[in-house]
């Protein structure tokens, strides 16, 4: 089995490093880092993603306009988390119509330790610490 492989897409340095040291507790896993979103969607491609954490306000495209490049690219496997600080009903709108899930920060760490396990578990995944 393989391991899962994670991108993180945000520009809060401060973050994507808390985030990445959580993972790195929670799973074996393989992480991606981009502070920008240009070029996110190939590596999603070129890397096998299988799960993407996408802030919606970041430097390129955002994070609605790589979910529907990911989309014509047909990488629906993907599982997309769209994270943002802002708190706006109208982000959960758009993120429930384009299929991907809305993360508000700060993030709800064991919540999402959970939900990655099962994601990972669904696609036949090997994530346990050994």
């Amino acid at each position: 089995m393989a391991k899962p492989t994670i991108l993180i897409v945000d520009d809060d340095k401060a973050f994507t490093d808390k985030f990445v040291e959580f993972l790195n507790i929670a799973f074996d896993c393989n992480l991606i880092v981009r502070n920008d979103s240009n070029g996110a969607a190939y590596v999603v491609k070129d890397e096998h993603v299988d799960v993407l954490f996408q802030d919606i306000h970041v430097p390129g495209p955002d994070g609605f306009e790589i979910v529907k490049r990911l989309k014509e690219f047909k990488l629906d496997a993907v599982k997309v988390f769209l994270i943002t600080s802002w708190k706006e009903d109208a982000y959960i709108k758009k993120c429930a119509e384009l299929g991907v899930e809305y993360l508000p920060k700060p993030l709800a760490y064991k919540l999402l330790q959970k939900s990655l396990a099962d994601i990972f578990d669904k696609k036949g995944l090997e994530y346990k610490k050994k």
